[in-house]
């Protein structure tokens, strides 16, 4: 069970490209000509087979590397009317691909060195309306890479080789995972195209909605375990909640907690979270609990529900459980809100549920 847990994301993000498959899950190509980004085509490529629903959705992808452009060179260079020249650029690119039969993603400028930061920002807020303005998606690079973690996505095992040599594994470690960042950025841009949003989200409570336990810590404990960033994180993940309940998505929790403290926990955080239900028992069985709660809402379909879980073994169980189910690899307090955040779909703006 261990074992299953561990490897359940630890095979999306793996840095070895060996043994690949040569058939890709969908088609995605890199504009102008000449950009080429394998590594990170190869990351989204396996978050979409894990995570999307490439069969009933085939797919086909045109990302803008926004960086290969001809202008994006004065821009760094803090050159006059730079801003200026790259959206005109990109206009012209982006006028001559369809966004209308095919997602078209747009990536930022990534940040490269301090002398050329505010240039960046500025040409980012200009490339942002054009890619807008042409109904395209924004990926925001600059949010998760720098312009070495593009170079090494050219040709990733070449840089790596390159760095070991020197002994600078730990430059190695960091490039991936940048990389890695920004594969999860475009696997959720992508979303919406290959998966459908979850009409119900299952949530455990303690280690989830608050960091502590009740049973162990008492109620005001359990609120203000851990650090105060880790509380923080708890707090955002709760509106987080909050706004897709607000965009109609059903919340119930599932909880090994007497059912009066519980409530009584429940009533005490802030934001208020109101649960359309909750299951909690100290003795509660999770799967069964699950089947109870899809059958509660209307013999909802599995595929369309998330268990959101801190405990490695309850994530196992409920994945084997139910192959269907959407359960994230969720680390266990203090909650890592923002790797939890990018294993779901995003959502819309449209409630998921009509009832």
């Amino acid at each position: 069970m261990t074992v299953g847990y561990m490897r359940w994301l630890a095979d999306l993000e793996r840095p070895d490209f060996a043994g690949e498959p040569e058939s890709e899950v969908f088609d995605i190509s890199f504009v102008p000509n000449g950009a080429k980004l394998p590594g990170l085509a190869l990351l989204v490529q396996r978050l979409a087979a894990r995570l999307g629903n490439v069969q009933e959705h085939p797919l086909r992808v045109t990302v803008v590397v926004t960086a290969a452009l001809e202008a994006a060179s004065a821009v760094y260079a803090n050159a006059s009317q730079a801003e200026t020249t790259l959206t005109a650029e990109l206009r012209e690119l982006l006028s001559a691909l369809d966004c209308r039969s095919r997602p078209l993603l747009v990536q930022t400028l990534p940040y490269a060195d301090p002398e050329s930061a505010q240039a960046v920002e500025a040409a980012n807020a200009a490339v942002t309306e054009t890619t807008t303005d042409a109904g395209a998606v924004v990926i925001p690079v600059h949010q998760a890479a720098d312009l070495d973690v593009l170079t090494a996505g050219e040709d990733f095992p070449a840089v790596a080789a390159t760095l070991e040599v020197l002994g600078r594994h730990d430059r190695v470690g960091y490039l991936w995972n940048r990389l890695l960042d920004l594969a999860w950025t475009h696997w959720q841009a992508l979303a919406p195209h290959l998966a459908t949003a979850p009409k119900v989200l299952l949530t455990d409570l303690d280690g989830v909605l608050w960091p502590g336990t009740l049973a162990e810590d008492g109620l005001r404990a359990a609120f203000t375990a851990g650090g105060v960033v880790g509380q923080l994180s708890h707090r955002v993940w709760r509106q987080h909640l909050t706004v897709r309940q607000q965009r109609g998505a059903l919340l119930a929790g599932i909880s090994k907690n007497d059912p009066a403290e519980a409530q009584a926990a429940l009533a005490g955080i802030d934001p208020a979270l109101p649960l359309a239900e909750l299951w909690a028992a100290q003795d509660i069985d999770k799967t069964a609990a699950t089947t109870w709660a899809l059958s509660y809402f209307d013999n909802i379909s599995v595929q369309h529900a998330v268990f959101i879980d801190d405990n490695p073994g309850q994530q196992e169980r409920l994945r084997a459980a139910y192959p269907a189910l959407h359960v994230p690899a969720v680390a266990a307090t203090p909650l890592l809100v923002t790797d939890l955040c990018r294993q779901l779909h995003p959502g819309s703006d449209q409630p998921p549920t009509t009832s």
